[in-house]
């Protein structure tokens, strides 16, 4: 068996413990490299974390439509969640959903490095502002606006820096954020 043969049979044995918890995990004669056995595979099926937003999100899936997904697409899937989660499930969600797609994208469709770094950039910006949105809402409800030295309200902004900003997020990248009010001032 060559070396790639025998990576696949470590990446079946992997799915088969994924699946079963581990009851028939390397089950397969490892001399079972029949084309019936790896019929249907894609690569990004051999990503645990994918197989593992396809089984727990499976009702979900449908709500970011195919393709690339867009700010139009995560915004309307976020908005079908929303209906039914509270604003940190919901992006939860969102996120399990695009990086399962990402997942597909560049391990399936060989997509170039810009539409996956893009992508991851979007949805970034997305949660952030959605997030700040919330925020700014329950903090103005408890605390009143913040207000500048004239009266005048005082926004709070988010300040994307290092790959965020130069919008090259990958999926592994952390985001460094510095927050700041458009104003001086006080509740």
């Amino acid at each position: 068996m060559q070396d790639s043969d025998n990576a696949i049979m470590t990446l079946e044995a992997a799915r088969s413990f994924d699946q079963n918890d581990g009851t028939d995990a390397f089950k397969r004669s490892p001399d079972d490299s029949s084309a019936e056995a790896w019929s249907g595979q894609t690569p990004s099926s051999f990503s645990r974390y994918a197989r593992r937003v396809r089984r727990r999100h499976a009702a979900d899936l449908a709500l970011l439509a195919g393709g690339q997904p867009s700010s139009e697409t995560v915004n309307n899937c976020y908005a079908a969640l929303r209906g039914r989660n509270d604003v940190s499930a919901s992006l939860r969600i969102v996120r399990a959903l695009v990086m399962e797609r990402l997942i597909g994208l560049d391990c399936d469709e060989q997509a170039d490095l810009t539409i996956i770094t893009g992508c991851m950039t979007e949805l970034a910006e997305f949660c952030l502002q959605t997030a700040l949105q919330e925020v700014s809402t329950q903090l103005i409800a408890t605390h009143g606006a913040a207000r500048g030295e004239h009266n005048q309200v005082s926004d709070l902004w988010i300040v994307g820096m290092g790959k965020l900003g130069a919008r090259e997020l990958n999926v592994s990248s952390d985001i460094d954020l510095i927050f700041v009010f458009s104003h001086d001032g006080q509740t």
